[in-house]
């Protein structure tokens, strides 16, 4: 048989929860603005993360950090160049950020 996950969690729950999430922001270096969403696992102390870059990834309580996330994967912003250019995958080239509010 199949148990559903309750509606509502206990206040404890969402306490610990709310650390393990802490603690997974600081040890990948993430501010909480760009926590996309998250879900907190209590049977198994762990929290699966979305940043607002599109990384998704999970974090067991006390685990070191298995990678290094981008500033691209944490913030969602455009990678630039030195010359202030970003790809375009559309248009399959590099364009201006300037150039890239002309085009739509």
């Amino acid at each position: 048989m199949v148990h559903a996950t309750p509606l509502f969690l206990e206040r404890r729950q969402v306490v610990e929860g709310n650390k393990l999430l802490d603690e997974a922001c600081k040890t990948y270096n993430i501010p909480a603005e760009y926590v996309f969403s998250h879900r907190v696992y209590p049977e198994t102390d762990e929290v699966c993360i979305l940043t607002s870059g599109g990384k998704k990834f999970r974090h067991k309580k006390g685990e070191p950090a298995r990678f290094e996330l981008t500033h691209a994967e944490i913030t969602g912003a455009l990678p630039e160049d030195e010359k202030g250019t970003v790809w375009h995958k559309k248009l399959n080239q590099r364009v201006s950020l300037g150039g890239l509010g002309r085009l739509f």
